[in-house]
C-alpha cells in the first residue's frame, strides 16, 4: 500500500532535529589545542584503531548518498578518559540505556553514524575543551551545556 501524506508526515516528524548555526559562537572557539580527529563507524569492528587515551568525541551522521558531497550532521559531543572504552559502551548501547536520546539516535541512525575522536594530552583541561566545543556547535543530542549557553537554550520553547 502506498504511504499517505499523513504517513509520510508522521515519519518525517520522527526524524526532525533542531540545529543551531550560530556563527558568532563558531568565531569564539579557541584554537589553542590542535585536535587531530579520527573517524570510525559504529559496527564495533573498528574498535581496534581507537586509542585507549583521554579525549573528546563526536557523533556525526553522514548519509553518504552522493559521491563527493560530504554532508555531516554533528549530533553529539562528549569527553572521556578512555576513548576505546567509551566507543565500546556506545556499540553495546541498547534501548533501555540511561541516556534515551543517545539510545534512540543509535538505534535509528547507527549505520550512518560516525564516531569521531581526538586524543587530548595530559595537561589540557578536558572538561573545558568539551565546553568550548559545546558552546561552538550546540549539538541537538546534548542535554548539558555550559551555563551561559544553557540559559539561552532554556529560553527556546
Amino acid at each position: 500500500m502506498k504511504p499517505t501524506f499523513f504517513d509520510l508526515f508522521k515519519d518525517a516528524k520522527a526524524h526532525q532535529h533542531a540545529f543551531m548555526l550560530w556563527t558568532s559562537q563558531w568565531d569564539k572557539f579557541p584554537v589553542s589545542t590542535a585536535l587531530n580527529w579520527d573517524d570510525f563507524g559504529l559496527a564495533g569492528t573498528e574498535a581496534h584503531g581507537i586509542p585507549e587515551q583521554r579525549g573528546v568525541y563526536a557523533f556525526l551522521v553522514q548519509p553518504a548518498l552522493a559521491n563527493g558531497l560530504n554532508v555531516s550532521y554533528l549530533m553529539y559531543i562528549g569527553r572521556t578518559e578512555n576513548l576505546k572504552r567509551r566507543f565500546r559502551e556506545y556499540v553495546r548501547m541498547g534501548p533501555d540505556d540511561r541516556r534515551p536520546k543517545l539510545a534512540i539516535h543509535l538505534n535509528t541512525y547507527r549505520r550512518y553514524t560516525r564516531f569521531c575522536c581526538a586524543t587530548v594530552p595530559d595537561g589540557h583541561n578536558l572538561p573545558e575543551l568539551e565546553d568550548d566545543l559545546l558552546e561552538a556547535f550546540i549539538p541537538p543530542l546534548n542535554t548539558r551545556f555550559p551555563a551561559k549557553i544553557s540559559r539561552v537554550m532554556r529560553a527556546f520553547p
